[in-house]
């Protein structure tokens, strides 16, 4: 009988039998029994059922998105509000010297006096939005990939934001009280 495999080198094809005698020992066959080698008999397991795979997550991943669905929900939602409100903004923040010129000129006003200093504040004001959503974002996905409430993260982003939008303003009035004032009397005169 011929066979269409090539003649073993090492002794792959060798019974255990013939491998003992080969190694210069008694063949053993409980032994043999206890022991089976990775390459001979081995089997691979079966693959996992839906129910299993979902069901324990490996050890250096946690995953779970059904434990909160409707706040996963608003807080998708609330993050994409802010992507909203981000770029829509990107305008005014690069002429924010214009930005506020419009608003006083509803008001009856004239000009701002130091469209430079508003232009460069306007562009941190500009980073800071975009850092802070960026941080919020992913503090949000990071608190909803791990099964968490994560509704309150776009809130306290927004909080935030709201604290550097104030700070912006108290440096551009610290820079021209004279404007602001005029700002101030033209909208109470106004309304008053």
């Amino acid at each position: 009988m011929t066979e269409d495999r090539p003649r073993p080198q090492y002794g792959e094809y060798a019974t255990p039998e013939q491998q003992a005698t080969a190694a210069g020992q008694k063949f053993d066959p409980q032994a043999a029994a206890r022991v089976v080698p990775p390459s001979h008999g081995a089997t691979t397991p079966p693959p996992p059922d839906a129910a299993t795979r979902f069901a324990a997550p490996e050890p250096g991943r946690r995953m779970v998105l059904v434990r909160h669905p409707v706040d996963r929900f608003f807080t998708i939602f609330m993050l994409g509000l802010g992507v909203f409100f981000l770029l829509t903004s990107i305008p005014s923040y690069l002429a924010f010297a214009n930005t506020l010129e419009t608003g006083y000129r509803q008001f009856g006003g004239g000009k701002f006096p130091e469209p430079d200093l508003a232009n460069q504040v306007g562009i941190w004001m500009l980073v800071a939005h975009s850092v802070l959503f960026l941080l919020t974002v992913l503090w949000a996905v990071r608190r909803i990939s791990r099964g968490r409430v994560a509704s309150f993260v776009p809130i306290i982003g927004f909080v935030l934001f709201i604290a550097v939008f104030v700070v912006a303003f108290v440096v551009l009035f610290s820079a021209e009280p004279s404007y602001f004032q005029d700002v101030s009397n033209t909208i109470s005169g106004t309304v008053g």
